[in-house]
């Protein structure tokens, strides 16, 4: 029977200064995938799509690690691409990777998904793989969840569209992110990874 694909949980995943110290080493300096990428799975490829309405779009990746999600996107015609994650050393390794392959329209900020300095109504898309996950593991997880989500709403445009990809199942996803507070209406689902396993994906269209 197929189940759900999840990481080894580790209560550290959730501070600060495990990933700095994780992108600080020189294992982390090459890049990494939680769950799926979307360049490798058609299914979660089709479902993220579905969700943005055109490749103009303005796109946010929080929590973006050393994941090629970004570029895969920008490479399969996505122009604009903000990608942030609060560890510099991350952020780092992602900047001199764009340089390296010529990508300098995709943006990789330092900034905390919990309190990020962007106006209002910013972006058309929000997208996290594996963040909220990571935030669940640690101290505050319930409050940290539910400060990122507030951010997201914030920042979306009317309509906007933030996509979750987690191994959360409805029955501990819904009740964070599903709230009156945050002004969306949400569908979830699943996207297989291969016949063994899969993964629960969420969409809050703003209202």
């Amino acid at each position: 029977m197929a189940g759900v694909e999840k990481p080894h949980s580790e209560p550290e995943y959730g501070e600060k200064k495990y990933w700095e110290d994780r992108y600080g080493t020189s294992e982390e300096t090459e890049t990494y995938d939680w769950y799926q990428e979307y360049g490798n799975s058609p299914e979660l490829a089709a479902w993220v799509d579905k969700g943005i309405a055109s490749k103009e779009s303005k796109i946010l990746i929080i929590g973006c690690g050393n994941s090629t999600m970004g570029e895969q996107m920008y490479k399969a015609g996505y122009t604009d691409i903000t990608s942030i994650d609060f560890a510099k050393q991350a952020i780092d390794i992602m900047k001199d990777r764009a340089q390296q392959q010529n990508l300098d329209k995709l943006v990789y900020l330092e900034m905390d998904a919990r309190q990020m300095t962007f106006s209002a109504s910013s972006f058309d898309v929000v997208i996290d793989k594996g963040t909220l996950d990571a935030m669940m593991c640690g101290k505050n997880n319930i409050l940290n969840c539910e400060k990122t989500c507030s951010e997201i709403s914030r920042i979306l445009k009317p309509g906007g569209v933030f996509m979750l990809i987690t191994y959360g199942k409805p029955d501990t996803r819904l009740s964070v992110v599903d709230q009156p507070q945050f002004q969306w209406k949400t569908e979830h689902g699943i996207v297989q990874r291969h016949k063994d396993s899969f993964h629960y994906v969420y969409r809050m269209t703003k209202n």
